[in-house]
C-alpha cells in the first residue's frame, strides 16, 4: 500500500514553506503543509493510532494523554497481557 504522505511538514513561514516545498517538490517527495503543532497532532492522532507507552502511572498525565487523543496508554513496565489488550482494542 501506497503512502499517502511522506513527510509532515510543520511551518508557520510561509516563506519559509515556499523553500521547503521547493526542495520537496523537486526531489518528489509528497507532503502535507500544517502551519502549526496542534494541527500537527491532530493529523497524527487521525491517520493512525497513537499508544503512549510511559514509566507515569499519574492518573491526570494519563487523563491528559486521552483528551489530547492517544488511543491507549500503557504504564511500563507492562505485562504482555495488558500490551495484547491495548493493541486488540485499538485495532477494532
Amino acid at each position: 500500500m501506497e503512502k499517502e504522505v511522506d513527510v509532515l511538514v510543520v511551518e508557520d513561514s510561509d516563506d519559509d514553506y515556499e523553500i521547503v516545498s521547493h526542495v520537496f517538490d523537486d526531489e518528489h517527495v509528497r507532503y502535507l503543509h500544517v502551519k502549526n503543532g496542534p494541527d500537527a497532532l491532530r493529523y497524527i492522532f487521525s491517520a493512525s493510532p497513537v499508544v503512549i507507552f510511559s514509566s507515569t502511572d499519574d492518573t491526570r498525565e494519563i487523563g491528559q494523554a486521552y483528551e489530547l487523543g492517544a488511543n491507549g496508554f500503557v504504564v511500563k513496565p507492562m505485562g504482555f497481557e495488558k500490551f495484547v489488550s491495548t493493541v486488540k482494542a485499538i485495532s477494532m
